[in-house]
């Protein structure tokens, strides 16, 4: 409703917005919420510097303080350099004016599912098993001419010796230049009707995944590739068994890593918008189809832009599985979900699986979604899909999620981080192709489920910003004090909702936080809270977000892993 105001008349100046806010909180500090009782302030001084300090501080260090989230919040510390001040320096940050044009550029992604609101859940197709008839008879080969591009191409199946064309991948190529046909045949409008191909024989086909953060503007920014040392990690583990598919982020050369491990001339690569990349084994696989959407982007506090997720549909050559395969690279502050909160970006990422998978297809997707298990991004998906594996960074936010029963899975391995500060993660799966297998209605195994809450209560968040995450947090949501349960932080200056959860973090009595007023701005408040319920804003403030400590957002996990199912298309 304020956005509307706001819109309906000439925008005031910074200024005259400020000293609005700072009535509205002059206001709303008057409601009776108590602040924490004298001996636990006198702690926290002792801990933190004193109040009038931290008053006198300039706008200048305490956007440092933010920036330090930004870029201490990924998992390892690191000194601010002055390239990096520069980079992400903003001179209007926490005004009024800043704030809403990155809103005005990002929220029409929240709009993008919006189709789905009336849903419980957002069902996606069920895997089919059975083999399927030859990939040239497809829907992907069925238009007219199909293979007209070789008419100025040397296919290798035309040639008793090597081959002038670059193969790249995809099922066409296959088709038009690997099958053996004369070809004057090849060029005919429909050259595969007549072509009796069999069906492949049933298989136990054993798929091998990885996920891989590279942390590329260190790695290969900084250090200048680290001696290849992240290469090293995919060789190693190819070498024990062949990976089929990668699914890396933070990449900026598509091909770098498998160049370093000496794999390339073995995959198909890929390369998409904000830096993610994936890889396809040549011999096992060939692509059908390939996209990215944009669905979602970082809150305004930790903003490092808009998030997509690509994908690739792929045929399995030895059992004929068809495969939609998606690489997602998640929106900051961890467990927000970003902009649009966790689950819009979730239907937003299911809804383009939706669109572009078909009947049949195995789903496998992968990603570093910036969010653990705790979060509502991941629980939104969990109803969707089957959750499989979590990784170890942050409590657990290198995912993968498939539409597969958790008994398919084989293995599970941590590769190791090759110096990045994530691990590579490995999942195999082992699909028999044998018989109909109806999966339209499968459950989160509990094993599997078990271990992805083991990942949360061993990496249980720490208070400095290097090991920090927050349990759980809502964008645009409020949380409300139970009566006098509730204090507001009035010891400290709260630049941000990270901030605020941290507060939340180290008292044991806390049990939800209020965060309201604009980043990096003068005039925000944080309210904790011992008793809460989730409400209407009752604030005058221009943003409020909302959320829980990761002690009370791990039980919340835990209470709704009773309800086990996943519900699939058929």
């Amino acid at each position: 409703q304020q956005l509307e105001k706001l819109g309906s008349r000439p925008m005031p100046s910074v200024q005259d917005r400020l000293r609005d806010e700072e009535g509205a909180e002059a206001l709303l500090t008057s409601v009776p919420l108590p602040s924490r009782n004298a001996s636990a302030r006198l702690q926290d001084r002792g801990q933190k510097a004193n109040a009038p300090m931290i008053a006198s501080l300039s706008f200048g260090v305490t956007l440092l303080g933010i920036l330090g989230i930004g870029l201490w919040n990924r998992g390892s510390f690191r000194r601010i350099e002055d390239d990096d001040v520069e980079s992400f320096y903003k001179f209007k940050f926490g005004q009024v004016q800043d704030m809403l044009h990155w809103k005005s550029g990002v929220m029409h992604l929240c709009k993008l599912s919006e189709e789905t609101d009336s849903l419980e859940v957002v069902k996606l197709p069920a895997a089919r098993t059975q083999p399927k008839g030859n990939i040239c008879h497809s829907h992907e080969m069925s238009r007219a001419n199909p293979c007209a591009w070789t008419k100025k191409w040397h296919c290798p199946a035309w040639q008793a010796k090597g081959h002038d064309s670059d193969d790249d991948g995809g099922i066409a190529f296959h088709c038009c230049c690997l099958e053996k046909r004369p070809r004057s045949k090849t060029f005919l409008p429909h050259p595969f009707v007549d072509e009796n191909f069999p069906a492949p024989a049933p298989v136990k086909a054993r798929i091998k995944v990885v996920s891989y953060n590279l942390e590329w503007w260190r790695i290969y920014g900084k250090l200048k590739g680290n001696g290849g040392t992240e290469g090293g990690v995919l060789a190693t583990t190819h070498v024990a068994e062949p990976i089929d598919l990668i699914a890396f982020q933070e990449c900026g050369d598509k091909d770098r890593v498998l160049k370093d491990a000496g794999l390339l001339p073995q995959f198909t690569t890929f390369g998409a918008p904000y830096q993610k990349c994936t890889a396809v084994r040549k011999d096992a696989w060939r692509w059908l189809g390939k996209g990215h959407e944009d669905i979602a982007a970082d809150v305004y506090w930790n903003n490092f832009g808009v998030r997509g997720v690509m994908w690739q549909r792929l045929w399995h050559k030895r059992s004929g599985l068809r495969v939609f395969f998606a690489n997602f690279h998640g929106p900051l502050a961890i467990n927000s979900g970003g902009c649009c909160g966790g689950k819009r970006t979730a239907r937003n990422l299911l809804r383009v699986i939706q669109k572009h998978s078909q009947p049949g297809d195995v789903i496998i997707l992968l990603g570093d979604f910036n969010a653990n298990s705790a979060s509502q991004m991941v629980k939104e998906l969990r109803k969707s899909l089957v959750h499989v594996q979590s990784g170890k960074i942050l409590g657990g936010i290198d995912h993968c999620f498939v539409n597969l029963p958790g008994s398919t899975v084989v293995a599970m391995q941590d590769l190791g981080s090759g110096g990045s500060d994530h691990h590579a993660v490995a999942t195999v799966f082992e699909i028999d192709t044998a018989g109909q297998n109806d999966w339209t209605e499968l459950e989160q195994n509990s094993q599997l489920s078990a271990s992805i809450i083991g990942e949360l209560h061993k990496d249980f968040p720490k208070d400095d910003w290097g090991g920090f995450w927050c349990g759980l947090e809502e964008i645009e949501a409020s949380y409300n004090p139970v009566g006098q349960h509730g204090w507001v932080v009035d010891w400290v200056k709260v630049p941000t909702t990270d901030w605020c959860c941290r507060h939340c973090q180290r008292q044991k009595g806390c049990k939800a936080f209020r965060f309201e007023g604009i980043s990096g701005s003068n005039h925000t408040r944080c309210t904790l809270m011992s008793q809460y319920e989730k409400g209407v804003a009752n604030s005058s403030y221009l943003t409020v977000a909302s959320g829980l400590p990761a002690s009370v957002a791990i039980q919340e996990l835990q209470n709704s892993f009773a309800d086990s199912k996943v519900y699939l298309n058929s």
